[in-house]
């Protein structure tokens, strides 16, 4: 795994293959289940009341805040 940190996007940037995953705090996982042509495919295991949403779904009050 390659982990480097990104200047414009103010954070870390993971280099994951097909079927690896990483963490985002203790009880939420995302497994790659698969990437090409400039687009992955995600999992996202989190408990149940946990929110994911897609970034471009966020109001745009709170896309400023994210950024």
């Amino acid at each position: 795994m390659e982990v480097r940190q990104d200047k414009e996007l103010g954070g870390l940037v993971l280099t994951r293959r097909d079927g690896e995953s990483f963490l985002a705090g203790d009880d939420i996982e995302i497994t790659v289940l698969e990437a090409r042509s400039g687009r992955a495919r995600l999992a996202v295991r989190a408990p149940k009341d946990c929110r994911v949403l897609r970034g471009e779904l966020l109001r745009p009050e709170q896309q400023r805040t994210k950024s």
